[in-house]
């Protein structure tokens, strides 16, 4: 009877061994999977960040870009004006040179 029960004994204990076997694998794999979930989670943080950081650098260079074409319009409009006044000095002078040499015929 003491043997059978040394053999029961024996044999609760290896099954005790591979539950602690089993569990210790079971801690290991969890430990290993929240390292690779906080690591996940880190780059996620990284992504973000540079993602920000590029769309506020984008959002910059945009209102740059819009700032330079305002400035670009305004700088047309004002050659445009200029071209303007130009022609009407030309039409002007045109004009007195024909009627400067109207006149020149007129007095021939």
């Amino acid at each position: 009877e003491l043997e059978t029960a040394t053999a029961a004994l024996e044999a609760e204990r290896g099954r005790l061994d591979e539950m602690t076997t089993v569990a210790r694998a079971h801690e290991a794999a969890l430990t290993e999977a929240a390292q690779a979930a906080e690591t996940s989670r880190e780059a996620a943080r990284d992504l973000k960040t540079r993602h920000d950081a590029a769309l506020r650098e984008a959002r910059k260079e945009a209102e740059a870009a819009k700032a330079d074409a305002t400035a670009a319009e305004a700088k047309s409009a004002a050659i445009q004006k200029d071209v303007d006044a130009l022609t009407q000095q030309l039409a002007a002078a045109e004009r007195r040179a024909s009627a400067a040499a109207a006149e020149a015929t007129t007095a021939r």
